[in-house]
């Protein structure tokens, strides 16, 4: 199985690639909504975006992933503070988290 993470952080994808490998999955991360999407194959079940790394319209990032797989997981995270903007990811098909959240369940989110 394989996730691909859409990031520009540079200390969190570490902690990330850990609870990966403990659950056995493959973790790939990308830096930008098109390597996000040309990074999708077949072994690809999960992606999981970072709304602070990127402002592209996720209406259109949900679009291509789908395109190219309609039955990905679909999880983005950001601040408590951004409202507006884990709205606008829900809105457009992701299941979304708190950056909190997201820590305190990373085994579950990177790790399955």
């Amino acid at each position: 199985m394989k996730i691909v993470y859409l990031t520009r952080d540079l200390m969190f994808p570490s902690q990330a690639q850990q609870a990966a490998r403990s659950g056995g999955v493959t973790l790939q991360v990308v830096g930008s909504p098109e390597q996000c999407t040309e990074a999708i194959d077949d072994e690809t079940h999960r992606v999981v975006v970072d709304l602070s790394s990127t402002g592209a319209p996720l209406a259109n990032l949900v679009a291509a992933l789908k395109a190219k797989k309609p039955e990905l997981e679909l999880i983005a995270y950001g601040p408590h503070v951004q409202s507006d903007r884990l709205a606008a990811a829900k809105s457009a098909g992701f299941r979304t988290m708190t950056n909190g959240q997201l820590h305190s369940g990373m085994k579950m989110v990177f790790g399955e």
